[in-house]
């Protein structure tokens, strides 16, 4: 639950980051050659997606192999 609290927090601030590029230019290029004078930014779905499935896989691989370890222990209640 907090790896995709996370994951969806920050591709909500990577969304929000995207769009202030994409309207008022934040981060500029230095040097006068470029034929723009900022860093273009184009947003795809197909990103958003895979950085979400990436997320995913990873959080579970990191709860499953703890899980699959203590699995294999016995442990008992004091009473």
């Amino acid at each position: 639950m907090l790896a995709g609290l996370g994951g969806l927090m920050g591709m909500f601030i990577a969304f929000i980051v995207c769009v202030l590029q994409q309207k008022f230019h934040l981060l500029k290029l230095e040097g006068g050659t470029f034929v723009v004078d900022y860093y273009p930014v184009k947003m795809h779905i197909l990103d958003f997606l895979l950085v979400g499935v990436t997320v995913f896989i990873v959080a579970l691989l990191a709860a499953w192999v703890p899980a699959r370890k203590a699995a294999t222990k016995h442990f008992s209640l004091k009473s």
